[in-house]
């Protein structure tokens, strides 16, 4: 069998929540912020499911935190936290999948809206080949506070299409496991989508066009 990418999406995909939740709980863990700031993440699960979630403004609150911090520092952190509570919060059924694809040959990719910090510490653990991110900027080995474009909906499609462009690979073979409607732009171009414990209007599209679902 040729070999073809495989795109797995992060929050609520290969985990069960979202990975900036699971970051401010740590940060909460460690007395790193306040409990009013833990309580005011309370309706993001919902707007989330709901699609009506800024998550690029959240990606930003999450990762100002580091401003002025050096790369060392920055990914020691996010690497003790995975090790420490991401490990407990993967999808059984997601990460079956990705096994299943790297048994085959596939070239995994992770591909999220979620800045680099959190997601190179994930990728890194499950043994995912690739990342396409938000990229945090870094001067002199110190973060700016500064983010590179922000890796959603239609982006994530770009991305997609230079990454199999520049590896030799066709997008109707590729598969792509998501539960965001807002990634509906990449699961319409893939040969292979699937839903992910889709939020609603993605179950919806998904029933439509028959999609497999996963949950």
């Amino acid at each position: 069998m040729e070999k073809y990418a495989a795109f797995f999406d992060l929050d609520k995909t290969l985990l069960v929540t979202n990975s900036g939740n699971l970051f401010f709980r740590y940060c909460y863990r460690l007395d790193q912020i306040k409990f009013w700031e833990l309580i005011k993440l309370i309706p993001y699960p919902l707007l989330y499911k709901l699609d009506m979630l800024n998550v690029e403004a959240l990606a930003r609150k999450l990762v100002l935190r580091f401003k002025g911090a050096s790369k060392e520092e920055i990914y020691e952190f996010t690497g003790m936290w995975v090790k420490n509570m991401v490990k407990d919060y993967f999808r059984k059924s997601a990460v079956q999948e990705l096994n299943l694809h790297k048994e085959k040959g596939a070239h995994t990719v992770m591909i999220s809206a979620s800045t680099h910090n959190l997601c190179y510490p994930i990728q890194k653990y499950l043994g995912i080949e690739e990342l396409i991110c938000t990229d945090i900027k870094f001067e002199n080995n110190i973060f700016t506070g500064d983010l590179g474009v922000h890796c959603y909906a239609q982006e994530k499609l770009t991305r997609a299409e230079n990454f199999c462009k520049n590896h030799g690979y066709s997008l109707e073979d590729a598969y792509f496991y998501s539960d965001s409607y807002s990634d509906l732009h990449l699961l319409e171009e893939v040969g292979h989508p699937v839903c992910v414990d889709p939020d609603m209007i993605l179950k919806k599209t998904a029933k439509e066009k028959k999609w497999p679902i996963l949950y």
